[in-house]
């Protein structure tokens, strides 16, 4: 009966030595399944964290990128704005020698007869000498008694006006000659400026594509974060024991994505800054340019 007994006693010992070594198995699966899933999140952790690196590495070189081409901006700008300035300078100079040209000629105008017309000068101080050459000569025949002395006087009184109304008449052309020269060298400075716009222009297009293309690589940038922080949180969901690794690699991936928001707004500010200006140039100089400095030569 002892032997019996201490016989059940034996299988019931096995038993739980059977029921001990499946319960050990099946914890050292367990384990091994959590450090499987373990080493897959810091897999994935060293992930995010050289995507962030080079994310960062990537921003850094897109700032020092913008922050030259706005240096090279500004420097063109002000490129620009000088010559505006000096063609504004030599268009005014040019204004006042059309204008004095004008009153010249206006003044020469007004000390010929009534009868000289719409720019006809020459050829009326031509028909004004012809006339008092026949009129000096009538009065020579109905005077011919008086003595040779005083019709000498009038041939000399004679050839003296004409002698002035052909000064006259070369300082006309003359002036004409400037004015048309003084016209051309104005034609000559519209070239210039139109040429300085066009190339401007295409300068200012330019950049604002540059700039729309840089902000197009940062908002994928930050979409290839946020997939990379949600693929990281997926990994992170279930149940292990580094909880805290996960909630700070969350933390970092929040704190790049605001960083990013913020690099994004102030890009978009610079674009619309940038967007400002090309409307203040096409709309205020462009047009206000052209009509003071074309508007009277037409």
């Amino acid at each position: 009966r002892a032997l019996a007994e201490l016989q059940e006693k034996v299988t019931e010992l096995e038993e739980e030595l059977m029921d001990e070594k499946q319960e050990s198995m099946r914890r050292g699966e367990e384990i091994r399944m959590l450090t499987a899933k373990l080493e897959d999140h810091i897999q994935a952790l060293e992930t995010q964290r050289v995507l962030s690196e080079e994310l960062q590495r990537v921003k850094e070189l897109q700032e020092k990128t913008l922050e030259e081409k706005i240096r090279q901006r500004e420097t063109l700008y002000s490129e620009v704005r000088t010559d505006f300035d000096r063609l504004n300078f030599d268009h005014k100079e040019l204004l006042i020698h059309a204008e004095t040209l004008q009153s010249e000629y206006d003044a020469l105008l007004q000390d010929t007869p009534a009868q000289v017309g719409g720019g006809k000068l020459a050829a009326a101080a031509e028909k004004i000498a012809h006339a008092d050459q026949q009129s000096t000569e009538e009065k020579l025949q109905n005077t011919a008694g008086e003595g040779a002395a005083e019709g000498e006087q009038k041939y000399g009184d004679e050839g003296d006006k004409e002698s002035t109304d052909g000064t006259e008449s070369q300082q006309y052309l003359d002036l004409k000659a400037k004015y048309a020269a003084l016209e051309g060298e104005l034609r000559e400075y519209e070239k210039e400026y139109l040429a300085l716009k066009h190339t401007t222009d295409h300068e200012k297009a330019r950049l604002q594509e540059d700039v729309e293309r840089k902000v197009a690589q940062i908002r994928d940038l930050e979409a290839q974060a946020d997939r990379a922080g949600a693929s990281t949180g997926e990994g992170g969901s279930t149940p292990s024991s580094p909880t805290g690794s996960s909630s700070s690699s969350s933390g970092m991936s929040a704190r790049e994505r605001q960083h990013m928001r913020s690099i994004q707004q102030k890009l978009e500010q610079l674009v619309a800054v940038h967007r400002q200006l090309l409307r203040a140039a096409d709309a205020g100089v462009s047009s206000g340019f052209l009509t003071r400095l074309f508007g009277k030569t037409n």
